[in-house]
């Protein structure tokens, strides 16, 4: 009875964690994601961990701008993005300035197609729908 107990105290925990990675591995989201609109380039990089990093660069001072968070992926195609900094690189220097706290949340819905395309659908301030386009770089 004791053997059966300690085989159960070992494995059980065993369990867990292999669900727990398996939800990670399937991830729909993980890998970067890109889109132009008007010339400016944009890219979302989304991690293993939950970790999540967009850059955006600027069509006409060829600045980037760094957003760096995590996000959750909620039931029904829902994601939450919670971006917790940002920093600025500026093209002449070339060097990237300090980061500033940000403290901001996005909801999304995405869709995922077979052709690679990843839609993300939100309300802007103003409570109008928008929906942008990426593909898997």
């Amino acid at each position: 009875m004791k053997k059966v107990l300690l085989f159960i105290a070992i494995t059980l925990p065993l369990l867990f964690t292999s669900c727990s990675s398996e939800k990670i591995e399937n991830n729909p989201l993980l890998g970067t994601w890109e889109k132009m609109t008007d010339g400016d380039y944009e890219e979302i990089r989304f991690y293993h961990d939950l970790t999540v990093v967009r850059s955006v660069v600027d069509k006409d001072s060829k600045a980037i701008t760094e957003t760096r968070g995590d996000y959750v992926l909620k039931e029904d195609a829902i994601i939450v993005l919670k971006w917790t900094s940002e920093r600025k690189k500026n093209p002449v220097t070339d060097k990237w300035s300090e980061p500033e706290n940000k403290k901001n949340s996005i909801t999304y819905s995405y869709t995922l197609n077979k052709s690679n395309f990843l839609y993300l659908t939100y309300k802007d301030m103003n409570g109008n729908l928008v929906k942008d386009t990426y593909t898997k770089k």
